[in-house]
């Protein structure tokens, strides 16, 4: 996913995920890039399948709306 407002843009993008074998199925392993301006970072963070579920949800009604906040937390 990308989300770009001229030259600033966030990118996340899924790097692995937690097979359905296990405790923690579906977690998921992001990889995080944002550049703002001449600032730029990049990471990684592990994240609940329910708080990405909960995020995606809160991506789409910020979309629809056009304001508000999305938010995420690593684990």
């Amino acid at each position: 996913m990308e989300i770009r407002e001229g030259e600033n843009c966030v990118t996340i993008e899924p790097v692995d995920r937690v097979p359905v074998d296990l405790p923690s199925a579906g977690d998921v392993e992001l990889s995080l890039e944002v550049s703002s301006q001449q600032f730029s970072g990049h990471g990684f963070a592990w994240v609940a399948a329910p708080a990405l579920v909960a995020f995606l949800g809160q991506l789409r009604e910020l979309e629809r709306r056009r304001r508000g906040e999305a938010t995420l937390e690593g684990l």
